[in-house]
């Protein structure tokens, strides 16, 4: 599994780390199949919004949504290739709030996984457009639109290519691979226990949290139990 812009939205942290073992986790079969509401209304609306705000803006645009390698260790997937080398990509706000907001300021997340995008590519230019569509919610038959034209309901960031955050995206990758290889090889080499054994030993003696937790992930032993992982914790 490889390394995408997600890796710099995480700071140094636990954010960071968390995102490193979702690496390593992917990267043996595991993987989070969880999905927010905030996170379908974006898959499932992008296309329209490709349709309606970028193809009229751009006549050279094409979905393409592939990934694209970086190095062997990292790459990205642009939404969409205009006159295949300048990347863009859809984001799809949750809400009016939402979508004020980063219209006004495009957020950090963004700019980097946009700036990855354009090093795939060599790009010195690339773009995130912002659309506002309204969310459907569950079991809603009549669904309206907001009463809003469509040239009302999107904004297109430019970005520049910007060589601090290069380095920046550089650096990281480099930092984050062994710690991915090390915690791979611990992730195979965790002890597997069954469901009475992991019941029975936390009852005895300590319990089991889960590894993410870990504040010092690489220096604690990994447990497996189906395809969760814990450390034992007193």
């Amino acid at each position: 599994m490889l390394f995408r812009s997600r890796l710099l939205a995480g700071g140094t942290g636990a954010t960071r780390q968390s995102y490193i073992l979702e690496v390593a986790l992917a990267s043996i079969g595991i993987k989070d199949d969880f999905e927010s509401a905030a996170t379908r209304h974006g898959t499932n609306n992008q296309y329209n919004a490709f349709d309606l705000c970028v193809k009229p803006l751009f006549d050279k645009a094409e979905w393409y949504d592939k990934y694209i390698a970086l190095t062997a260790n990292s790459g990205a997937s642009p939404d969409v290739l205009i006159d295949k080398y300048f990347t863009l990509d859809v984001k799809c706000p949750y809400g009016i709030p939402n979508y004020i907001e980063q219209c006004k300021k495009l957020p950090k997340k963004y700019y980097q996984q946009a700036m990855m995008q354009m090093m795939c590519t060599k790009a010195p230019i690339g773009y995130v457009l912002i659309y506002l569509t309204k969310p459907e919610l569950w079991g809603e038959d009549n669904w309206k639109e907001y009463p809003l034209p469509v040239e009302e309901r999107y904004h297109l960031h430019e970005i520049k290519w910007d060589e601090q955050t290069v380095y920046e995206i550089t650096e990281s990758v480099a930092k984050a691979v062994p710690i991915r290889d090390a915690l791979v090889e611990k992730l195979k080499a965790a002890k597997v226990i069954d469901e009475v054994e992991f019941f029975y030993e936390q009852i005895k003696h300590y319990c089991y949290r889960p590894i993410k937790e870990a504040s010092k992930i690489l220096e604690v032993d990994f447990v497996r139990c189906n395809d969760e992982f814990y450390f034992k914790s007193k």
